[in-house]
């Protein structure tokens, strides 16, 4: 039988594929960085949306360029990244101050589904409440992962799925098990992750999901709604 140690090693490398999936996927720290970052670092400019990566996909539908998601006005927070998904803004009453209502539906490609952002300038060595207001869209679930580095692998590392249908959560990993969805007023959906921060920053990603799995082919249909994110100090 695995000893502990053993054990420990193979968890440790299963986070580290699956945040490494998550970078590569996006190329987030190249392909799609941030675009005027709000902390130091050399980060370069965004990419134009002629890139062959936006370019219009079967059915009719393509993906969103990054310089071309509607802005936020969340403090700290900033959209990184996108991978097979169209983007557009919906009409109502803002669940997030500061944040457009979006619709998120996985484009006619086999992979990775992705939206990815930002929080910088929290404190260090604190537990955040990371919080995401979600609807179904055409049966879409969602995936919700967090992690605290902008380079390399995360020191902490905290990711979930979540069955919108049944208000429950499907799968989950990583350094903290604190996780939950909750019932919210108007259909909304409150999915959440507990994750400390070593640095000050945490990198959340968002992926609707088909079912439980995270790499599918997109029908134009299938997504979800985002109400927004944010964090919170815990404790």
């Amino acid at each position: 039988m695995l000893s502990k140690l053993a054990y420990g090693i193979v968890g440790l490398v299963v986070v580290a594929l699956s945040f490494s999936a998550t970078l590569f996927t996006l190329d987030l720290w190249s392909v799609y960085p941030l675009s005027d970052p709000i902390t130091t670092g050399s980060i370069p400019a965004a990419p134009s949306a002629t890139s062959a990566a936006v370019a219009a996909a079967p059915g009719g539908i393509s993906e969103t360029p990054l310089n071309a998601l509607p802005k936020t006005e969340t403090a700290g927070f900033q959209w990184g990244g996108i991978a097979h998904l169209n983007v557009q803004p919906v009409g109502g009453m803002p669940v997030v101050t500061g944040q457009p209502i979006l619709q998120l539906i996985a484009t006619p490609q086999d992979g990775f589904h992705t939206l990815a952002g930002q929080f910088s300038g929290l404190n260090k060595k604190q537990v955040y409440r990371i919080t995401a207001w979600v609807k179904s869209e055409g049966g879409g679930n969602i995936e919700l992962e967090a992690g605290d580095q902008t380079t390399g692998l995360p020191v902490n590392h905290a990711v979930a799925i979540f069955n919108l249908a049944n208000n429950a959560v499907l799968s989950g990993d990583g350094s903290n098990k604190e996780r939950g969805v909750e019932r919210g007023p108007n259909g909304w959906q409150k999915i959440w992750l507990d994750l400390m921060t070593s640095n000050g920053e945490i990198i959340i990603t968002l992926r609707p999901t088909s079912g439980d799995t995270v790499t599918y082919r997109g029908d134009g249909r299938l997504g979800v709604i985002l109400g927004g994110v944010k964090v919170d100090p815990q404790g």
